[in-house]
């Protein structure tokens, strides 16, 4: 059974839309907000969800962009920090602002320099995979589902599982980005 709370923050028009994730004992709600929902998962021996020891901090922000005449295009930004790895569902656009930040990416993406210099890009034969513990997981509305544009905007140092499906835009030269071979 799903907490009450979980689905209380999320908007009614959201919930029909947002695939929540499974249940466990070393799982953990840590944020929402409108069509976004972030989870902490445990490491397997930790001292439990009551102590969380990793290093991460996320603020959700959403609002509206002023369009012509009457219209508005709504949007919910994620600001991601810290060393906790974080997987990143598809369609939600990537953008690294800040530097030495390693991407791992999952499926087809698009990804838009806004520097000069080179992508530095590595071939992996190894799986992409998840840890197996201790990451933090957005779940979030597909955007072309509810018409918002959902961004994760990635600070310094940070470790982030891309999903496919996405476009992501680096602002910082010597971020890693390494993909299945």
């Amino acid at each position: 059974m799903r907490p009450t709370a979980l689905l209380s923050c999320l908007g009614l028009d959201h919930q029909k839309y947002v695939v929540l994730p499974p249940m466990s004992p070393r799982s953990k709600e840590i944020a929402c907000f409108g069509p976004v929902l972030m989870y902490y998962y445990a490491a397997a021996g930790s001292a439990g969800l009551d102590k969380i020891d990793s290093n991460f901090g996320f603020q959700i922000v959403g609002s509206w962009v002023p369009m012509c005449l009457t219209t508005a295009a709504p949007y919910t930004r994620v600001v991601c920090q810290g060393s906790t790895p974080l997987f990143v569902p598809s369609k939600v656009e990537v953008s690294v602002r800040e530097t030495g930040v390693k991407l791992f990416v999952m499926g087809d993406v698009k990804i838009v320099k806004m520097f000069t210099g080179d992508v530095k890009f590595q071939k992996s034969q190894e799986p992409m995979e998840l840890p197996g513990d201790e990451f933090c997981a957005m779940y979030a509305a597909d955007p072309d589902d509810i018409d918002e544009d959902i961004i994760a905007v990635i600070t310094a140092d940070m470790t982030v599982y891309c999903a496919g499906r996405q476009t992501i835009r680096l602002y910082q030269e010597d971020t890693v980005v390494i993909m299945k071979e």
